[in-house]
């Protein structure tokens, strides 16, 4: 069992502190997920508020709060430590929060927005065109005609074996008599 120094250890619990997750951990610092995973339950055993298995919330306010200030996802993303995408969805629900914060009621005042079932953010689908409907099925033709190569390849390499085994020489024979 691998024992890592203190120094390891102890910027590990403060990575766990920030919002990182026991995979990020390990690939960071470049140490097993299961070492990862157990320190995170040891910071919890010591009864610290450390996220197990999802971002905290306060990671999400820590983007919320920087996306206000105009910073660049890129550059969150290196500071936080959150890849892209998590970002990218992120700032998703950040756009839906400003842009629903309050609507109009029908007497002039304003009322609180309704939030979506679960906090959902759902994305809608722009419509398919000819073109993509036409570049979806060629995609699926060629996928379907990789997979005959591939099953005629292997067989034909098959025969190839049966007949090296015929053979005394480990030739192809050039004629069948």
């Amino acid at each position: 069992m691998n024992s890592y120094p203190d120094s390891v250890r102890n910027a590990a619990f403060e990575m766990i502190r920030s919002g990182t997750t026991a995979v990020d951990l390990a690939d960071r610092l470049e140490i097993n997920r299961g070492t990862a995973y157990r320190w995170l339950r040891d910071l919890q055993k010591m009864g610290e508020d450390v996220a197990f298995f999802k971002r905290p919330d306060r990671v999400r306010d820590q983007v919320f709060a920087r996306l206000v200030e105009g910073v660049s996802v890129d550059t969150i993303s290196k500071e936080l430590g959150v890849s892209q995408a998590q970002l990218r969805r992120w700032v998703d629900i950040f756009k839906e929060r400003r842009s629903s914060a309050a609507a109009p009621g029908s007497d002039g005042k304003t009322v609180p927005a309704r939030k979506d079932e679960d906090s959902v953010t759902r994305r809608r689908k722009a419509p398919e065109t000819a073109q993509d409907a036409l570049i979806k099925q060629l995609k699926t033709a060629l996928a379907e005609k990789t997979l005959e190569v591939d099953f005629f390849r292997g067989a034909l390499r098959e025969v190839e074996a049966r007949r090296r085994k015929n053979t005394g020489s480990g030739e192809k024979r050039s004629t069948q008599e």
